[in-house]
């Protein structure tokens, strides 16, 4: 499966902002920004926002930083390459276990930019590739430019709006697969009544698994695997609570880490 899309992506000091627009198929338009995503289908005439709780950036993850992640990957140098016209340094980074993807980045060598990036499973086969056709770096952008280029006036349907805090949390881990630790927790209040949720997202440095607890049903909405593309997923119900974790993880991954998830009086997150 192939999609193209335009990406504009711009930086003012610390605000990043992002609009995606898909170029072939229905057209669809992501806007993101530090505070909302708000998703544009003009073809079926919607606009869906949902609200980032507060100190929530764009990225999960920061800068990588090979030292740090010496244990989990293997970092190594494979020549040059040429992609969208422009000369590219290309970085392997291969997983040391079964916990982890490994990676291929083509780095443009004027910018840093990644000019394209292989997802490998654990055979070394390309689970996704993210490839720029042609690429524009400028200093500045036309403020036209950096709006929705759809129908703004469109009905807005599953709009999402929560309060978030960090405090505390009620989960806890009896072991982890190697390398992942808890970097974020957020504890989501619907304004509008709804059921509250928990969302918590570990990360070895590179890989993230995003977590998302909600008060259960009789039964599970997700009990075991799912699979969809380079996404695995796992879900259980853990003590009256399904909990569901989702990466661009091998499947053992989020199975571990649903499994060592254990409920737990509520503790300070500051003290772990």
């Amino acid at each position: 499966q192939i999609e193209l899309m335009e990406i504009l992506h711009v930086v003012h000091g610390d605000t990043v902002q992002e609009r995606l627009f898909s170029l072939n198929g229905a057209p669809r338009e992501v806007i993101r920004n530090s505070e909302s995503v708000t998703c544009i289908m003009p073809e079926v005439g919607r606009v869906s926002v949902d609200y980032r709780p507060e100190n929530r950036g764009v990225s999960l993850i920061g800068l990588i930083d090979p030292k740090q992640l010496a244990d989990r990957y293997q970092f190594s140098m494979m020549g040059s390459a040429r992609i969208a016209g422009r000369a590219a340094k290309v970085v392997a980074i291969i997983p040391r276990d079964e916990y982890r993807y490994g990676y291929r980045l083509y780095l443009d060598e004027a910018s840093g930019l990644p000019l394209k990036s292989d997802l490998m499973d654990e055979q070394g086969t390309p689970l996704e590739q993210i490839m720029f056709t042609s690429l524009e770096v400028s200093p500045t952008i036309p403020s036209q430019d950096s709006g929705a280029a759809s129908n703004k006036r469109l009905p807005e349907v599953g709009q999402k709006s929560y309060d978030g805090h960090v405090e505390k949390r009620r989960w806890s881990f009896q072991a982890l697969p190697m390398g992942f630790a808890l970097t974020t927790y957020t504890h989501l209040s619907s304004k509008e009544g709804g059921k509250s949720a928990e969302h918590l997202v570990l990360s070895d440095g590179l890989a993230s698994v995003s977590i998302f607890v909600e008060v259960g049903e009789s039964e599970p909405r997700l009990d075991g695997a799912s699979k969809m593309g380079a996404i695995n997923a796992w879900g259980s119900l853990i003590n009256g609570y399904q909990v569901t974790a989702v990466g661009e993880v091998p499947a053992v991954t989020v199975r571990e880490v649903v499994q060592a998830m254990v409920l737990s009086d509520v503790v300070d997150i500051k003290d772990d």
